[in-house]
């Protein structure tokens, strides 16, 4: 994955904030360090930021996060925190093992992928 350009990033910034906002309601923790290939954490809030999200900044506590998967056409649902994480993280690691199995835990390659279809459901995102 190539690191977005800071004219680019910007200019992508401005297109988000603009228009419909895409993260509207959510709440997201972001967990990791986030090393390259992967954007930092800082570009990813801005993004989060700009469609709407609300970033957290304490970890939510596991019974908040939703057990099992989610359906391909199923969308995300904002009652409940999103955990977007470095895809380095190793999940049986006992700090990772929280988001372990989690249905709205994503690596961040998803978050770029919801950007780039402008939908938060993964039947654009596998298509």
């Amino acid at each position: 994955m190539q690191r977005v350009q800071p004219a680019d990033h910007d200019r992508l910034v401005r297109a988000i904030a603009c228009g419909p906002q895409l993260f509207a309601g959510f709440k997201v923790y972001l967990h990791g360090d986030f090393i390259l290939p992967t954007p930092p954490k800082e570009d990813l809030e801005r993004l989060l930021a700009a469609g709407g999200a609300k970033i957290l900044t304490r970890r939510p506590p596991p019974s908040a996060l939703l057990p099992g998967a989610r359906g391909a056409k199923e969308p995300v649902d904002t009652s409940h925190p999103i955990v977007i994480y470095d895809p380095t993280c190793v999940l049986e690691d006992p700090a990772n093992a929280y988001i372990k199995g989690k249905r709205q835990a994503y690596e961040a390659t998803w978050l770029l992928n919801c950007i780039s279809c402008f939908s938060t459901t993964d039947h654009c995102i596998d298509s």
